[in-house]
């Protein structure tokens, strides 16, 4: 399925899009049981909204806003293409927008066999200022990217010593409160401490 609009859309436009899916009506059977007729077989069914306009000529009514009438739209002049003094500086010299006067007699360049016509020529010249453009906001948007990807890393960096930090002092607490249980179950079986725990215990009563 292809459509075509009748003119240019902008962002602000609004689409309605009707599709259509295929249906299978149900089949309907309703069989005349009535034998009140003497003729069986002159019976006719009630005749339809189509037949009974047909008869008496009536026409289908219609409307008014469903009526096809005329579209008539204004002519839009849209701004031209702006580019940035920064960007332009970047731009090579046969992309850079030229501010010439028409000249009144012919030139050499107008004169010669040129390829482009005038509307192909800026064209290209408009295609080739929005691949600029386009490349430059890819650059910029490459930079911010890598820019967070680095200050991501950072912060990162900084939060796995913190809590490469707070691991070790939580082992460190362990395991003094590890030696403190054992040294009391010790004195408390009356076991001899060892050499190294006795030296320390003694140089802190002195």
């Amino acid at each position: 399925f292809r459509a075509t609009f009748e003119d240019r859309i902008l962002m602000g436009d609004i689409v309605f899009l009707r599709t259509w899916y295929p249906v299978a009506p149900p089949k309907y059977y309703n069989p005349v049981l009535s034998l009140l007729l003497k003729n069986k077989k002159g019976w006719r069914g009630m005749r339809s909204t189509r037949i009974l306009r047909q008869l008496h000529h009536i026409p289908v009514p219609a409307k008014k806003d469903s009526i096809y009438r005329p579209v008539t739209r204004k002519e839009r002049r849209f701004n031209p293409l702006k580019i940035p003094k920064q960007i332009e500086a970047n731009l090579p010299y046969k992309s850079k927008p030229k501010l010439r006067k028409e000249r009144r007699r012919p030139t050499y360049e107008t004169q010669r066999a040129v390829v482009m016509s005038k509307e192909e020529k800026k064209r290209h010249v408009l295609l080739q200022e929005l691949n600029t453009i386009r490349k430059d906001m890819d650059a910029k948007r490459k930079a911010s990217q890598a820019k967070q990807r680095a200050d991501f890393e950072k912060k990162r960096a900084k939060e796995e010593a913190q809590r490469a930090k707070t691991r070790k002092e939580q082992m460190k607490e362990a395991y003094r409160s590890l030696g403190k249980e054992e040294k009391r179950r010790m004195i408390e079986q009356g076991r001899a401490l060892p050499d190294a725990k006795r030296s320390k215990g003694g140089a802190r009563r002195k």
